[in-house]
């Protein structure tokens, strides 16, 4: 068996390494990591009512659930509507102590 910290550390490096093969992935890519997250919460769901209603018995499933994944699902919803704004290229200043007058472009 591994132990706890062993596995997190080995989970660390599989998503290192992962982010060092695709550093920038492409708007599709981010879409489709996004649908993932959705899906996994959408699998947790039932497990996650069914663990709160053992843990507090009494506990209303809807708000436990409201609770624990709302704002998960909030934040993908409203990086699904921003993502292809935030990916395009961005005009920035420069630091003037930098002595330069030009800006940059991020992408």
């Amino acid at each position: 068996m591994v132990a706890p910290l062993d596995e997190l550390e080995e989970r660390f490096s599989s998503q290192r390494k992962a982010f060092a093969r695709n550093p920038y992935p492409s708007l599709e890519e981010r879409r489709k990591a996004l649908a993932g997250v959705r899906a996994a919460c959408a699998y947790a769901r039932e497990r996650l009512a069914a663990a709160l209603a053992a843990d507090f018995g009494s506990h209303d499933p809807s708000i436990g659930l409201l609770w624990e994944l709302g704002g998960v699902l909030a934040r993908i919803r409203y990086t699904s509507e921003h993502l292809e704004a935030w990916m395009q290229p961005s005009e920035r200043e420069v630091d003037p102590m930098l002595n330069t007058s030009a800006g940059v472009t991020l992408q």
